[in-house]
């Protein structure tokens, strides 16, 4: 008797799905191996050593400049300096807390304002600081008297 068409097939389907298989274990587990060698190279790794890895020492050095000028109980204003959201502003949030934020906006918006002066006037709250958030670069702070003239600077540098 000749086998049937069908089982033909059935056989040659199981045949190519064990070779694909064979393929991709291969394949994940040599990805599998670089990625738990590059963990275990980084144990023991502190957070600010992460972060000084991740987002380079200048980053952390204005992170930390940062958390020291503004008091632990203080409020400040958090303007985000990206072109599009990124995130910069919830990280940086999170690593200065139990400072508060308060969101003030994107940079890009002023641009869009014809008096940097007025926006910098119209934020809300009493703040005595500016912290902007880049997502590439680290973040700056800047005293709110000093926002308007530093917002002029800075949208005309771009």
């Amino acid at each position: 008797m000749l086998p049937r068409a069908g089982f033909l097939l059935r056989v040659l389907v199981l045949a190519l799905f064990a070779a694909s298989l064979l393929v991709a274990l291969q394949q994940a587990a040599k990805r599998s191996w670089t990625r738990i060698a590059w963990a275990g190279s980084h144990l023991g790794e502190g957070s600010r050593q992460a972060r000084r890895r991740v987002l380079g020492a200048r980053w952390v050095a204005a992170e930390e400049e940062i958390a020291r000028a503004i008091p632990a109980g203080g409020e400040y204003l958090l303007v985000d300096g990206g072109e599009e959201r990124q995130g910069a502003t919830l990280f940086l949030r999170y690593q200065l807390a139990p400072r508060r934020a308060r969101f003030a906006g994107r940079l890009s918006e002023v641009a869009e304002v014809t008096d940097p002066g007025r926006w910098a006037a119209s934020l809300p709250g009493d703040a005595r600081w500016v912290v902007v958030a880049y997502p590439r670069k680290p973040p700056v702070l800047v005293g709110r008297p000093d926002l308007p003239h530093w917002l002029e600077e800075t949208i005309g540098r771009r």
